[in-house]
């Protein structure tokens, strides 16, 4: 599945691009290391399983990347869950990584929109993810798609 809006490339990755991924995944797991409070909060790629995911696929998780003229500027990695009781009765959808670069919100947005459509057809109900308390720029990009507080997550109803 690959879609473009206003030049705005949407698409799984390929190989090649690991090596560029997994250096944005390591910033951000840089950054995760100094706000992180509980070493329970723990649901980090490893290297090997990046991988592996980018380089087989699995059908229960998805990377998706934004390029913009050719540069990847974000990307989303969810997976798809079953009912676990604690957050929700129903199949959802959870976000391990959420980036992108300058936080524009209408690339943010588009990335957004792929992962909704391409979840709702699978008939999930919920996307959540995890905050790291004061991390102030995926506050800012979940609220801005308009993720809402539900126990200690965001979530947002497709």
């Amino acid at each position: 599945m690959e879609e473009q809006v206003n030049g705005l490339i949407i698409r799984k990755p390929m190989k090649t691009e690991y090596s560029e991924l997994w250096s944005i995944v390591e910033s951000i797991h840089k950054k995760q290391e100094k706000k992180r409070l509980y070493e329970d909060f723990n649901i980090n790629h490893t290297k090997e399983s990046f991988r592996e995911l980018i380089e087989k696929g699995m059908e229960e998780e998805r990377i998706w990347v934004a390029l913009l003229r050719g540069k990847i500027i974000g990307f989303i990695n969810i997976k798809y869950q079953a009912p676990d009781y604690m957050f929700f009765d129903d199949k959802y959808v959870y976000i391990r990584y959420f980036y992108m670069e300058g936080n524009h919100q209408e690339y943010a947005e588009q990335l957004m929109e792929t992962v909704v459509k391409d979840a709702k057809q699978y008939g999930f109900d919920y996307i959540c993810g995890d905050l790291i308390q004061d991390d102030e720029e995926m506050e800012q990009l979940y609220e801005k798609n308009e993720f809402e507080n539900y126990r200690i997550r965001l979530a947002k109803k497709l």
